[in-house]
């Protein structure tokens, strides 16, 4: 799949992301830094953005401080485990929706995932794929 093709596509959804996300207030926590940069400097998310972390650690403190809408999280965290995370989040901000990137796409992960209450799960493999 060229990513050139689907340009035109991502910048319609950025738009209607960014009307979404209008007045919300986000955390990161990814456990790869090249993701997090990237992710931190796009256009629908980083002007919601109050953090961006790469341990489990970092970004549960940060969400006890500053209980953000939106959580976005990767299951690998440099330290800790994405989806502990989500389960924490949801105990202390039941209101934070917490949205998991999906690397592993087994039905244990998923599972686990469910039962920590997040509130959407994306498979990373499918990000840019038509679902037409």
């Amino acid at each position: 799949m060229e990513y050139f093709a689907q340009l035109d596509r991502l910048r319609d959804a950025f738009e209607e992301v960014k009307g979404l996300l209008a007045g919300k207030t986000s955390i990161a926590c990814m456990g790869d830094m090249l993701t997090l940069a990237a992710f931190s400097h796009a256009v629908p998310s980083k002007n919601t953005l109050l953090g961006a972390y790469t341990t489990e650690r970092e970004a549960l403190m940060a969400c006890q401080d500053k209980y953000p809408d939106l959580l976005y999280i990767t299951e690998q965290l440099e330290q800790g485990y994405g989806i502990n995370l989500a389960l924490k989040v949801k105990n202390i901000s039941p209101a934070t929706r917490v949205l998991l990137f999906l690397y592993r796409e087994s039905q244990e992960v998923v599972r686990a995932a469910i039962e920590a209450n997040v509130d959407g799960i994306i498979f990373v493999h499918s990000i840019g794929q038509s679902v037409d």
